[in-house]
């Protein structure tokens, strides 16, 4: 199923599902550890993770795209994550 994303100058764009999430509000120092735990427990290990430094982002490359599809429902169904 195609989601939408903002474009800069106005309107939105389809793109396909990813296997990648963007997190946001993350602690600055957040450690990789910790946000493999959070996923791992429930979806399986991640793939890669690159907390982006002096942000408060990471991006999360789980397995598949239906697992990270299924955490992406998950934390928007009002199970916010919670790191610390």
């Amino acid at each position: 199923e195609m989601r939408t994303r903002p474009l800069p100058r106005g309107g939105r764009q389809e793109v396909a599902p990813s296997k990648v999430l963007h997190l946001r509000n993350t602690p600055k120092d957040v450690t990789k550890g910790e946000i493999d735990k959070l996923f791992g427990e429930e979806f399986g290990p991640c793939v890669k993770i690159v907390v982006l430094p002096g942000k408060p982002q990471a991006l999360v490359e789980l397995t598949t795209v239906d697992k990270a599809k299924r955490a992406l429902v998950r934390f928007e169904q009002g199970r916010v994550p919670q790191i610390r």
